[in-house]
């Protein structure tokens, strides 16, 4: 194996001492083959049109305020404290289903609807619990009005006569809107030489207007229970109960009976 080793290594020191005397580059060649490319040297960016600019939205530095759309429950009940089921049905609109959403979990299976419905702030001692409900107003400009009209109406369909509100309030969200308008032309030349040839140009008119603001998504949950209709009649109307006011009511008739007929017999004696 050595002696084949040394012999290649010997014919191939011979093969390459003998092409070293046929080696020759003229000048003449090597200019030939050392051509410019002009590409070659830096690679040329597209260039990209010009485009008009718009101005941002303006921002909104105040202290936001609660808007319009909300308002609490303890404001209906101050309103009005009793709703009948035709009140509620002339109250609400046909989009209030639409405009918000509504999530109830009850605890009885079967039950017959309520007529009419009472709105309290502390629940009463003794009760029938029914379960809950709540409503989220899902469209902007959704006032409390149409939150409060599906939860009376849902409340009634399950058989409750009060509703106890739990928790409520109002989701803040900014809104922001605006339009624009642009005409613009653009013109690409690129040279053969260099880039200093290319040129882009441009020209377009732009406007934009726009405007950001606050809005409210009010939202309620309200506790719906069923009481006697004994404890029902004592639900308080303006701090009172309602038979202590048919009571009063009854009294000042009386009164003004009375007086009309003291007034009669003192006209009846100066006749005399």
């Amino acid at each position: 194996m050595k002696i084949i080793f040394f012999v290649f290594l010997f014919f191939s020191i011979a093969q390459f001492a003998g092409a070293e005397n046929k080696v020759d580059v003229s000048v003449e060649a090597e200019s030939q083959m050392n051509q410019l490319f002009e590409a070659g040297e830096a690679r040329r960016n597209y260039p990209n049109g010009l485009m008009p600019g718009f101005p941002g939205f303006p921002g909104y530095f105040a202290d936001p305020l609660m808007s319009h759309e909300f308002l609490s429950l303890a404001e209906f009940a101050g309103a009005k404290l009793e709703w009948t089921y035709e009140e509620i049905c002339n109250w609400s609109e046909d989009t209030d289903h639409i405009v918000t959403e509504t999530r109830g979990r009850s605890v009885r299976s079967a039950h017959q609807a309520s007529d009419r419905i009472k709105i309290v702030l502390k629940k009463p001692k003794e009760y029938e619990f029914i379960g809950f409900i709540q409503a989220n107003a899902k469209k902007k400009d959704t006032p409390m009005e149409a939150v409060f009209s599906v939860l009376a109406m849902e409340s009634l369909k399950l058989g409750g006569n009060v509703i106890v509100p739990i928790n409520e309030g109002a989701r803040r969200v900014l809104s922001a809107s605006a339009w624009g308008i642009s005409l613009g032309y653009t013109q690409v030349k690129i040279g053969g030489g260099s880039e200093q040839d290319a040129g882009v140009g441009a020209v377009g008119v732009g406007y934009a207007s726009g405007k950001s603001f606050y809005r409210h998504e009010p939202f309620a949950r309200v506790m719906v229970i069923k009481v006697s209709p004994l404890d029902y009649e004592k639900i308080s109307i303006n701090g009172q109960s309602k038979k202590l006011e048919e009571e009063n009511e009854a009294l000042r008739h009386q009164m003004e009976q009375m007086e009309k007929y003291i007034l009669h017999m003192q006209q009846q004696g100066g006749s005399k």
